[in-house]
Protein backbone atom coordinates (compact mmCIF):
# COMPACT_ATOMS: atom_id res chain seq x y z
CA UNK A 1 0.00 0.00 0.00
CA UNK A 2 1.01 3.74 -0.50
CA UNK A 3 2.24 5.95 2.30
CA UNK A 4 1.28 8.71 0.29
CA UNK A 5 -1.42 10.60 1.85
CA UNK A 6 -3.94 12.87 0.16
CA UNK A 7 -5.34 15.72 2.01
CA UNK A 8 -7.37 19.08 1.27
CA UNK A 9 -4.58 21.63 0.15
CA UNK A 10 -4.45 24.95 1.98
CA UNK A 11 -4.04 28.25 -0.26
CA UNK A 12 -2.50 31.09 2.07
CA UNK A 13 -2.18 34.61 0.68
CA UNK A 14 1.39 35.92 1.22
CA UNK A 15 1.82 39.73 1.91
CA UNK A 16 2.41 41.31 -1.43
CA UNK A 17 5.43 42.86 -2.04
CA UNK A 18 4.97 46.67 -3.04
CA UNK A 19 5.42 46.85 -6.65
CA UNK A 20 8.96 49.21 -7.24
CA UNK A 21 8.61 52.48 -8.70
CA UNK A 22 8.59 52.95 -12.69
CA UNK A 23 11.96 53.49 -14.02
CA UNK A 24 12.54 57.41 -14.76
CA UNK A 25 13.00 57.67 -18.36
CA UNK A 26 15.10 60.25 -19.60
CA UNK A 27 14.37 63.20 -21.82
CA UNK A 28 16.46 65.65 -23.87
CA UNK A 29 19.99 66.34 -22.23
CA UNK A 30 19.72 63.65 -20.02
CA UNK A 31 18.83 61.29 -22.81
CA UNK A 32 21.75 62.16 -24.81
CA UNK A 33 24.48 61.94 -21.74
CA UNK A 34 23.20 58.39 -20.88
CA UNK A 35 23.36 57.38 -24.35
CA UNK A 36 26.98 58.86 -24.39
CA UNK A 37 27.85 56.77 -20.88
CA UNK A 38 28.11 59.99 -19.15
CA UNK A 39 29.33 60.10 -15.82
CA UNK A 40 26.13 62.67 -14.24
CA UNK A 41 26.25 64.25 -10.98
CA UNK A 42 23.41 65.22 -8.94
CA UNK A 43 23.36 68.11 -7.28
CA UNK A 44 20.52 69.55 -4.89
CA UNK A 45 19.16 73.25 -4.35
CA UNK A 46 21.10 73.94 -1.98
CA UNK A 47 24.74 72.94 -3.73
CA UNK A 48 23.30 74.61 -7.36
CA UNK A 49 23.62 77.66 -5.61
CA UNK A 50 27.19 77.25 -5.56
CA UNK A 51 27.75 75.11 -8.55
CA UNK A 52 30.79 77.01 -9.26
CA UNK A 53 32.26 75.51 -6.06
CA UNK A 54 30.58 71.79 -7.02
CA UNK A 55 32.01 72.14 -10.49
CA UNK A 56 35.57 73.06 -9.43
CA UNK A 57 35.58 70.12 -6.56
CA UNK A 58 34.70 67.24 -9.54
CA UNK A 59 37.72 69.06 -11.75
CA UNK A 60 40.16 69.05 -8.89
CA UNK A 61 38.59 65.26 -8.14
CA UNK A 62 39.13 64.06 -12.01
CA UNK A 63 42.38 65.59 -12.04
CA UNK A 64 43.42 63.53 -9.02
CA UNK A 65 42.59 60.51 -11.12
CA UNK A 66 44.63 61.54 -14.44
CA UNK A 67 42.04 63.32 -16.41
CA UNK A 68 42.17 66.36 -18.32
CA UNK A 69 38.96 68.58 -17.67
CA UNK A 70 37.70 71.06 -19.58
CA UNK A 71 35.00 73.11 -17.84
CA UNK A 72 32.15 74.29 -20.02
CA UNK A 73 29.62 76.96 -18.52
CA UNK A 74 25.72 76.56 -18.49
CA UNK A 75 24.63 77.50 -22.11
CA UNK A 76 28.32 77.54 -23.15
CA UNK A 77 28.27 81.28 -21.93
CA UNK A 78 31.45 82.63 -21.50
CA UNK A 79 33.76 84.43 -23.50
CA UNK A 80 34.91 81.57 -25.84
CA UNK A 81 31.08 80.92 -26.50
CA UNK A 82 29.97 84.49 -27.24
CA UNK A 83 31.79 84.14 -30.51
CA UNK A 84 29.34 82.14 -31.91
CA UNK A 85 26.80 85.36 -31.45
CA UNK A 86 29.90 87.66 -32.75
CA UNK A 87 29.40 85.92 -35.96
CA UNK A 88 25.38 86.06 -36.24
CA UNK A 89 25.89 89.31 -35.53
CA UNK A 90 27.98 89.46 -39.12
CA UNK A 91 25.79 87.05 -40.55
CA UNK A 92 22.32 89.88 -39.81
CA UNK A 93 24.46 92.88 -40.73
CA UNK A 94 25.17 91.05 -44.23
CA UNK A 95 21.57 89.63 -44.65
CA UNK A 96 19.91 92.57 -44.40
CA UNK A 97 20.31 96.44 -42.99
CA UNK A 98 16.79 97.32 -42.21
CA UNK A 99 16.34 95.28 -39.51
CA UNK A 100 15.09 97.77 -36.50
CA UNK A 101 15.30 95.08 -33.19
CA UNK A 102 16.82 91.72 -32.83
CA UNK A 103 14.64 90.20 -30.03
CA UNK A 104 15.87 86.69 -28.06
CA UNK A 105 16.15 84.73 -25.38
CA UNK A 106 18.23 84.85 -22.10
CA UNK A 107 18.59 82.46 -20.10
CA UNK A 108 22.38 82.62 -19.60
CA UNK A 109 24.20 85.40 -21.41
CA UNK A 110 26.33 84.24 -23.56
CA UNK A 111 23.81 84.99 -26.85
CA UNK A 112 23.13 88.59 -25.47
CA UNK A 113 26.77 89.46 -24.99
CA UNK A 114 28.05 87.74 -28.58
CA UNK A 115 25.06 89.67 -30.02
CA UNK A 116 26.24 93.45 -28.07
CA UNK A 117 29.76 92.45 -29.46
CA UNK A 118 28.83 91.53 -32.54
CA UNK A 119 26.63 94.48 -33.28
CA UNK A 120 29.83 97.41 -32.68
CA UNK A 121 31.81 95.44 -34.35
CA UNK A 122 29.90 94.52 -37.56
CA UNK A 123 27.96 97.70 -37.63
CA UNK A 124 24.66 96.21 -37.07
CA UNK A 125 22.16 99.27 -36.37
CA UNK A 126 19.44 97.12 -34.89
CA UNK A 127 18.15 97.74 -31.32
CA UNK A 128 18.66 94.14 -29.04
CA UNK A 129 15.79 93.31 -27.25
CA UNK A 130 16.35 90.49 -24.72
CA UNK A 131 13.64 88.18 -23.36
CA UNK A 132 14.71 87.04 -19.92
CA UNK A 133 13.18 83.60 -19.12
CA UNK A 134 14.51 83.50 -15.63
CA UNK A 135 16.48 86.21 -12.85
CA UNK A 136 15.55 89.69 -13.50
CA UNK A 137 17.06 92.48 -16.11
CA UNK A 138 20.01 93.45 -12.93
CA UNK A 139 21.16 89.94 -12.95
CA UNK A 140 21.70 89.82 -16.63
CA UNK A 141 22.95 93.26 -16.94
CA UNK A 142 26.02 92.61 -14.81
CA UNK A 143 26.69 88.78 -16.00
CA UNK A 144 26.54 89.95 -19.90
CA UNK A 145 28.61 93.12 -19.42
CA UNK A 146 30.44 90.41 -17.22
CA UNK A 147 31.05 87.90 -20.66
CA UNK A 148 31.76 90.90 -22.74
CA UNK A 149 34.66 92.17 -21.18
CA UNK A 150 36.16 89.14 -20.59
CA UNK A 151 35.04 88.38 -24.39
CA UNK A 152 36.71 91.96 -25.37
CA UNK A 153 40.16 91.54 -23.63
CA UNK A 154 40.98 87.85 -24.34
CA UNK A 155 40.34 88.59 -28.24
CA UNK A 156 40.65 91.64 -28.58
CA UNK A 157 37.09 93.37 -29.29
CA UNK A 158 35.81 96.41 -29.59
CA UNK A 159 35.16 97.75 -26.43
CA UNK A 160 31.30 98.89 -24.95
CA UNK A 161 29.86 101.45 -22.90
CA UNK A 162 27.18 101.01 -20.34
CA UNK A 163 25.63 97.47 -21.10
CA UNK A 164 22.08 98.90 -20.54
CA UNK A 165 22.68 101.74 -23.72
CA UNK A 166 23.68 98.21 -26.11
CA UNK A 167 20.85 96.28 -25.06
CA UNK A 168 17.19 95.87 -23.43
CA UNK A 169 16.35 93.14 -21.00
CA UNK A 170 12.57 92.64 -21.01
CA UNK A 171 11.81 90.50 -17.45
CA UNK A 172 8.30 90.81 -17.63
CA UNK A 173 7.76 87.60 -19.43
CA UNK A 174 9.04 85.27 -17.02
CA UNK A 175 5.96 83.65 -16.11
CA UNK A 176 5.75 81.21 -12.93
CA UNK A 177 9.73 80.70 -12.98
CA UNK A 178 12.27 78.94 -14.70
CA UNK A 179 11.38 76.07 -16.99
CA UNK A 180 7.60 77.09 -15.67
CA UNK A 181 5.04 78.25 -18.30
CA UNK A 182 1.50 79.52 -18.25
CA UNK A 183 -1.51 78.68 -20.65
CA UNK A 184 -0.99 81.41 -22.45
CA UNK A 185 2.73 80.82 -23.27
CA UNK A 186 1.80 77.19 -24.43
CA UNK A 187 -1.29 79.15 -26.54
CA UNK A 188 1.63 80.47 -28.39
CA UNK A 189 3.12 78.09 -28.90
CA UNK A 190 0.36 75.78 -30.34
CA UNK A 191 -0.52 78.76 -32.33
CA UNK A 192 3.17 79.34 -33.75
CA UNK A 193 3.37 75.92 -34.82
CA UNK A 194 -0.08 76.02 -36.53
CA UNK A 195 0.45 78.79 -38.42
CA UNK A 196 4.21 79.35 -39.05
CA UNK A 197 5.45 76.29 -38.82
CA UNK A 198 7.66 77.26 -36.11
CA UNK A 199 8.69 74.86 -32.94
CA UNK A 200 8.95 76.79 -29.72
CA UNK A 201 9.53 75.47 -26.64
CA UNK A 202 8.25 76.72 -23.18
CA UNK A 203 11.95 77.03 -21.41
CA UNK A 204 13.26 79.39 -23.44
CA UNK A 205 12.35 80.59 -27.69
CA UNK A 206 8.77 79.93 -26.59
CA UNK A 207 8.41 82.39 -23.99
CA UNK A 208 10.78 84.81 -25.57
CA UNK A 209 8.46 84.78 -28.71
CA UNK A 210 5.20 84.99 -26.49
CA UNK A 211 7.43 87.84 -25.23
CA UNK A 212 7.43 89.32 -27.93
CA UNK A 213 4.21 89.17 -29.22
CA UNK A 214 2.76 90.70 -25.63
CA UNK A 215 5.14 93.97 -26.83
CA UNK A 216 3.49 94.26 -30.25
CA UNK A 217 0.03 94.08 -28.78
CA UNK A 218 0.94 96.69 -26.25
CA UNK A 219 2.70 98.78 -29.03
CA UNK A 220 6.32 98.58 -28.67
CA UNK A 221 6.71 98.71 -32.23
CA UNK A 222 5.76 100.76 -35.20
CA UNK A 223 4.45 99.59 -38.44
CA UNK A 224 7.48 100.02 -39.96
CA UNK A 225 9.47 98.38 -37.86
CA UNK A 226 11.03 95.04 -38.93
CA UNK A 227 12.12 92.81 -36.00
CA UNK A 228 13.97 89.53 -36.35
CA UNK A 229 13.31 86.78 -33.95
CA UNK A 230 16.11 84.67 -33.29
CA UNK A 231 14.93 80.98 -32.80
CA UNK A 232 18.08 79.40 -30.64
CA UNK A 233 16.95 75.95 -30.12
CA UNK A 234 14.80 74.00 -27.19
CA UNK A 235 13.05 71.41 -29.27
CA UNK A 236 14.36 69.09 -26.11
CA UNK A 237 12.51 71.17 -24.04
CA UNK A 238 8.90 70.84 -25.73
CA UNK A 239 9.00 67.55 -25.97
CA UNK A 240 9.98 67.00 -22.39
CA UNK A 241 7.24 69.16 -21.11
CA UNK A 242 4.42 67.40 -23.72
CA UNK A 243 2.51 66.71 -21.01
CA UNK A 244 2.12 70.65 -19.98
CA UNK A 245 0.12 70.89 -23.25
CA UNK A 246 -2.90 68.52 -23.35
CA UNK A 247 -4.75 70.95 -22.68
CA UNK A 248 -4.21 72.97 -25.71
CA UNK A 249 -3.99 70.45 -28.36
Amino acid sequence: PSNLRHGPSEARAAPAAPSPPPPIVPEGNLFLDRMAGARITWVTREEYREIDAVYMRLARELGNHGARCYFIPEGGSNALGALGYVRAAEEIALESESFTHVVHAVGSGGTSAGLVLGRRLHGLRAKLLGVAVCDDAGYFYEKIGRIASEATHKFGLPEIGRIEDEIEILDGHIGPGYALSTKEIRETIVEAARTEGLVLDPVYTGKAFHGLVQEIRAGRFSPSDRVLFLHTGGIFGLLAARADFAGEL
